[in-house]
């Protein structure tokens, strides 16, 4: 994988990172005026993320959450966090169920990918470029090479979607933190304009987003096992390591987060998964505006960030809050952005 996923090997998947995060942007203007968009903000993360990996790993285009491919492949990967935190008698029973459901997750997109490539039809996707060429599984038999391009399907998916959760994240740190959304917003207006959405070419001229992103990626891990919690919050290397502060990363002693890892066991997907976050977060900011909840007097009222405990994954209790388009200007943006909704 580190030959897909490296630097200069990610950036050939820009233009569906941009037009995925478009995308996103539109669906969500459906949601401004929902009195609790929660759910409805978490399940359109989802599904972006889920047809951005979808597209990269197959070729194959989601149609909508009611997509077989990506109802069996949601079930799978809510299955394996479930697992991987399993405490409930009767648990044989279940993993051969889930085994099932798995084999068909894996199995479907991967079939349909080799009838693609078969027909002629196929588009661009690391799977279809293994169907196609042997030489990248030689030392495998036909029957291993399948199974291992069906696993490789299933990691980038799970693995991509796991992103999900740091983007939602940014919501309740902008609800909380108003004053760095307002700055990130700044700099963004200052860069770009209130009539341009951000490009990923983008992100080196966008310094406090980046370092945005960074603090997001340490306060609220993908993975928030007792280690990596524990590194991100070590006041050693973070002050005040419970403070939402991107300017913490202005200091080149302070370290970067442990989220991906080190060494040879680095995430591979590290550089594709910060220019997803990146675009993803950049144009969110760029359109719309997240704020606390106000309640019957007009008051705005703190809301209750908590984390599920029964999860691998990082995963949100439901919060209130509010969001809606920065301005008509911004409204308009999203309008018109170059994208075909499916």
């Amino acid at each position: 994988m580190n030959n897909w996923f490296n630097t200069r090997a990610t950036t050939q998947f820009r233009d569906l990172q941009e037009r995925q995060a478009q995308m996103l942007l539109r669906r969500l203007l459906n949601l401004t005026d929902h009195i609790r968009p929660f759910e409805g903000v978490k399940d359109e993360f989802f599904f972006a993320t889920a047809s951005l990996m979808f597209e990269l790993a197959y070729g194959y285009s989601l149609q909508s959450p009611q997509d077989p491919f990506f109802k069996e492949a949601t079930q799978a990967y809510h299955n394996l966090a479930s697992a991987s935190m399993h405490t409930r008698t009767g648990w044989k029973r279940t993993a051969r169920e889930w085994r099932i459901q798995q084999e068909r997750a894996k199995n479907e997109p991967y079939q349909w990918v080799k009838s693609e490539v078969a027909a002629g039809r196929h588009q661009p996707s690391l799977l279809s470029a293994l169907v196609q060429d042997h030489s990248l599984l030689s030392t495998l038999s036909p029957a291993d090479r399948d199974e291992r391009a069906k696993e490789i399907g299933s990691i980038l998916f799970g693995g991509g979607t796991d992103t999900v959760g740091k983007v939602l994240a940014k919501d309740p740190a902008m609800v909380t933190n108003p004053h760095v959304q307002a700055r990130a917003q700044k700099e963004l207006d200052a860069v770009l304009g209130q009539d341009t959405l951000p490009s990923i070419s983008d992100m080196n001229r966008l310094p406090y987003i980046k370092n945005l992103i960074e603090e997001l990626w340490r306060l609220y891990p993908v993975f928030p096992l007792g280690n990596v919690w524990a590194m991100s919050r070590d006041p050693r290397y973070y002050k005040d390591p419970e403070v939402f502060d991107p300017d913490r990363y202005q200091d080149p002693s302070v370290p970067r987060p442990p989220v991906f890892g080190w060494g040879r066991r680095k995430c591979p997907g590290i550089h594709f998964a910060e220019a997803s976050a990146f675009i993803t977060i950049a144009s969110l900011l760029t359109t719309f505006t997240f704020s606390k909840k106000r309640n019957g007097s007009g008051q705005e009222v703190m809301p209750e960030i908590e984390a599920e405990r029964n999860s691998l994954v990082l995963e949100l209790k439901p919060f209130d809050f509010e969001f809606k388009s920065r301005s008509e200007v911004h409204y308009q943006l999203n309008l018109k952005s170059n994208v075909d909704m499916e």
